[in-house]
């Protein structure tokens, strides 16, 4: 009988609108002085709960911009002829690093989505193969790096069944409760 192989995956959370991220910089430093402001106050002040409404509110108007795309390894005959077809640029430290056209990435990225959600998990509409492309060229490069980092992650370095090892310590204390 056949064994049935499930390649690793990767879940990439992508805010579409980082351009909160200022406001919510801000609102996070007001609710720090807001702390500094309370002391050693047992209760918060209004000015600090009204701050830290706010922090909340621009993490949820966040959240409801993030999309979860999946990414999921590519076979080995095909990962190793992708790598090969695709060596390091010459002088190119980044690519020397990780051994490949790191610019070359966003082809088999694109092969690797396998789901996009929203924040709710429900499906997008969107698809990789015509819409990536696009996406990559108006998205930070630190947003496009997680995408490669996660492509680079599946195909390189999970090896076997993950174990977390506060999950075990959490069990074996509440089973012994």
């Amino acid at each position: 009988m056949p064994i049935a192989v499930k390649r690793a995956r990767r879940t990439v959370k992508f805010c579409a609108d980082l351009s909160t991220q200022a406001e919510y910089d801000r609102a996070t430093a007001a609710l720090t002085e807001a702390q500094r402001a309370d002391g050693q106050m047992l209760n918060s002040s209004p000015v600090t709960r009204d701050a830290a409404a706010e922090v909340q509110a621009l993490e949820e108007r966040m959240k409801a911009a993030t999309i979860d795309f999946e990414i999921e390894a590519q076979r080995r005959d095909k990962w190793q002829a992708f790598e090969a077809a695709h060596p390091p640029r010459e002088g190119d430290k980044t690519d020397e690093q990780f051994t490949i056209d790191i610019s070359s990435l966003d082809e088999v990225i694109a092969r690797s989505i396998v789901a996009i959600t929203d924040h709710e998990g429900n499906e997008v509409d969107f698809d990789p193969r015509t819409e990536w492309a696009e996406l990559a060229d108006e998205m930070s490069d630190g947003q496009w790096q997680d995408f490669a980092m996660a492509v680079l992650a599946v195909n390189r370095g999970v090896k076997g069944a993950p174990f977390s090892q506060v999950a075990s310590r959490v069990i074996r204390a509440s089973a012994t409760d």
